[in-house]
């Protein structure tokens, strides 16, 4: 990466991290949260560093955030500093987690869900605005349901030849091993909903979380929002009454109840 490389060793890591989840505000908690005077963002999002490019080293991945003098600049003006990354697949992996936690166990993760009924939906119609699909949405759907429930592994695995559509939806699956390996006080779980109707308050949570000032974000814009028409009654039920079972498990298990 040129002078970022060669000046990786002088740079800072990320003291947090967005670990997902894919369609479900990533790009505008990437793209906003850095407003925060006191958070610089990764030169890009989607790094994939500790799932994708973890065997770049950690030089590589040094070489995508802000200077240790920026940051000292920024301590000294506002009292704190925190820069992150955000990639959308971190979540899917327990390997991922693994890698961070070896790297760097203090660190803070911030998820955030949407009803995977209507994440599924949405990644499908992007992927038709991106010209990347052409099949039916009900065809996608059924003969992925199919294949996940006659499968003998109770263990996700996403291919990466497969677009996973509802795989990506069953969050308790995913991120159980996050919660072995990190102790919960490091891991903060927001919904995409919540994010959308109370915007404020849940920037100021995230805030608190990272032990950060409170802030008002000025930038109201939710970027690669998709614009499709509403999905089928049909397809709804088939695809909650498929997460059902699967939402009341990660209620239960992360303490909180999302509106889905």
């Amino acid at each position: 990466r040129g002078f970022f490389g060669i000046s990786a060793p002088f740079r800072t890591l990320p003291n947090f991290i967005i670990i997902g989840v894919k369609r479900c505000g990533t790009t505008t908690l990437y793209e906003q949260l850095s407003e925060h005077p006191c958070i610089e963002k990764s030169a890009h999002d989607n790094l994939g560093f500790f799932n994708n490019n973890f065997e770049l080293g950690l030089n590589w991945y040094r070489s995508h955030f802000v200077t240790n003098s920026k940051k000292r600049q920024i301590e000294k003006k506002y009292g704190k500093f925190a820069t992150y990354d955000v990639t959308s697949s971190y979540i899917q992996n327990k390997q991922t987690a693994e890698n961070i936690f070896k790297t760097l166990p203090n660190v803070k993760l911030i998820l955030i869900l949407r009803n995977p009924s209507d994440r599924a939906y949405s990644e499908y119609n992007q992927n038709i605005i991106d010209e990347n699909e052409s099949r039916d949405f009900e065809e996608l759907i059924k003969k992925e349901i199919d294949e996940i429930e006659n499968a003998s592994n109770e263990n996700l695995k996403f291919s990466s030849d497969k677009i996973n559509l509802v795989k990506k939806g069953i969050y308790i699956k995913q991120i159980l091993p996050w919660l072995e390996i990190f102790p919960k006080k490091q891991i903060l779980i927001i919904s995409t909903e919540e994010f959308g109707e109370e915007t404020a308050k849940i920037y100021n949570e995230i805030f608190r979380f990272l032990e950060l000032p409170e802030y008002e974000i000025k930038n109201k814009q939710r970027f690669r929002k998709g614009n499709y028409e509403k999905m089928s009654n049909k397809m709804r039920k088939i695809l909650d009454d498929f997460y059902e079972k699967y939402n009341k498990e990660l209620f239960q298990k992360i303490g909180k109840n999302f509106e889905w």
